[in-house]
């Protein structure tokens, strides 16, 4: 509902009385000389609002704290990643020197063991051949090496074989050897200059 006032589709002022003189004589700067406020035109139906006092040190926009915050959030897991995947590589790379450790050390530990069973042979080829000729004696071969079976072959009278866990060991004999060994009790002696063994 339009206010009130004497003149109908004049600017009109709200409060004071030098507003309702000057609001009398019709004269509008004068309305807001004398009252000091904002006056509505109710002739054209727009009224001026009195103006609040503007809001200093606002709140952040709300778009942009969660902007922030997701931002700062995918920061810290893309961190997290990168933490976890040098974690991972430090391991595995330690994993990988340990087993390789361990695998050298297997592995040096049978040809140890293929060594030692191909010098149970040699030991005794070389001992008959510094020796004259009638020397007789025996030695004995185990039939497996901590748990696990293996072969053992004279080859050609020169050369002792063994293989053990899949690992072949090849040593030449210092002199020809006639006859081969097997596993159990073997006699090896020495007649005409030649080394015989089982023969």
């Amino acid at each position: 509902m339009m206010p009130k006032g004497k003149y109908r589709g004049q600017r009109q002022c709200m409060s004071g009385a030098a507003g309702t003189e000057a609001n009398r004589q019709g004269d509008a700067p004068a309305r807001k000389r004398a009252s000091g406020i904002h006056c509505a035109d109710y002739g054209d139906v727009s009224i001026e609002k009195p103006r609040g006092k503007e809001r200093v040190g606002a709140a952040p926009n709300v778009k942009e704290a969660f902007f922030l915050f997701r931002t700062a959030k995918g920061q810290s897991a893309f961190e997290f990643l990168l933490i976890v995947a040098f974690l991972t590589l430090v391991f595995v790379s330690l994993f990988s020197l340990v087993n390789s450790r361990l695998a050298d050390e297997t592995q040096g530990r049978v040809e140890a063991t293929a060594a030692d069973i191909a010098g149970l042979v040699v030991d005794q080829v070389v001992l008959a051949a510094g020796l004259n000729d009638g020397y007789s004696s025996t030695f004995t071969i185990p039939e497996v090496i901590n748990g696990q079976s293996y072969s053992l072959d004279l080859v050609d009278g020169r050369e002792v074989v063994v293989v053990y866990k899949d690992y072949e060991h090849v040593v030449f004999l210092p002199a020809n050897v006639t006859g081969n060994v097997t596993f159990g009790e073997n006699a090896i002696g020495k007649r005409d200059g030649r080394v015989h063994i089982n023969s």
